[in-house]
C-alpha cells in the first residue's frame, strides 16, 4: 500500500490535494465537444475523524462541478444546527504521489 509522511505543523496535517471533474463529467463535456478543466492542486487538511471530504464551493464552482445532491452536515466550525451543504463528484489525489498516509503527533 502507499505510504504518505508528512510533518504536522501549526495549522495541522497539511497536504497537496489535486482536485478534478468526475469522471461522468469528463464524459458529457467530451461528448459535447467542450474541453474539460484542468485538475487544481490545492492545499488541503487532513481530518481522520470525517466522514466526507470537503472543499470551498469557490473551487467546485471554478471547476463547473455540477451539484449532485445535498447533505445536511454539522459541525464544530458551523454551529449546532444542521446546514445544507452541496455534494459534487469529483475525483481527488493526496500529495500527487501514491503513498500510504501515516502521521504522528
Amino acid at each position: 500500500m502507499p505510504r504518505l509522511e508528512t510533518p504536522i505543523g501549526r495549522d495541522g496535517p497539511i497536504i497537496e490535494v489535486r482536485i478534478w471533474i468526475g469522471p461522468e463529467h469528463e464524459e458529457a463535456l467530451k461528448l459535447r465537444g467542450y474541453q474539460t478543466p484542468r485538475p487544481l492542486s490545492v492545499s488541503g487538511l487532513v481530518d481522520t475523524g470525517a466522514q466526507m471530504t470537503a472543499i470551498q464551493q469557490v473551487l467546485a464552482q471554478g471547476m463547473g462541478l455540477p451539484v449532485h445532491d445535498w447533505v445536511g452536515l454539522r459541525s464544530s466550525v458551523l454551529g449546532a444546527e444542521a446546514r445544507d451543504a452541496p455534494i459534487y463528484l469529483m475525483r481527488m489525489t493526496f500529495d500527487g504521489r501514491k503513498r500510504r498516509l501515516t502521521m504522528s503527533y
